[in-house]
């Protein structure tokens, strides 16, 4: 059994320690792990899984669905799993960089609306998650 069977496992017990450690490995590449976001996407979703409430895996979540690393670009699921890492100054940026870079109201191009998935800028909201 290698190492990544063993931390694999342990997810499996109830470690999402273990499986964050995973899809941190296989978003960087390290060693004998080569990049792969679908991979670290699959052991983020494992630790969510094993607590849903993991800030370092639903962190790690939102940022992939918010750039489509390893899935379809999906920014309110990338909210969703932002806000349950909230407490993480690094989640609170990240929406605020959603909610700045969202199209305004006023926008009508399909590109940019689909690629925001019908989130609207907030400039109120994104100060908030910035302070």
């Amino acid at each position: 059994m290698d190492v990544i069977e063993l931390l694999d496992l342990q997810g499996a017990y109830g470690s999402s320690e273990s499986l964050n450690y995973l899809g941190i490995q296989y978003m960087q590449g390290s060693g004998k792990i080569i990049r792969d976001f679908k991979k670290a996407l699959e052991f983020f979703k494992k630790s969510v899984k094993v607590d849903s409430t993991n800030v370092l895996a639903n962190f790690e979540l939102g940022v992939m669905h918010m750039l489509g690393l390893g899935c379809e670009k999906d920014v309110p699921q990338a909210i969703e799993y932002l806000k349950v890492a909230s407490s993480d100054a690094h989640a609170q940026n990240a929406l605020g960089v959603i909610y700045y870079e969202a199209p305004d109201v006023f926008e009508k191009d399909p590109v940019k609306l689909y690629a925001f998935g019908g989130v609207r800028k907030d400039l109120k909201l994104a100060k908030s998650y910035f302070e």
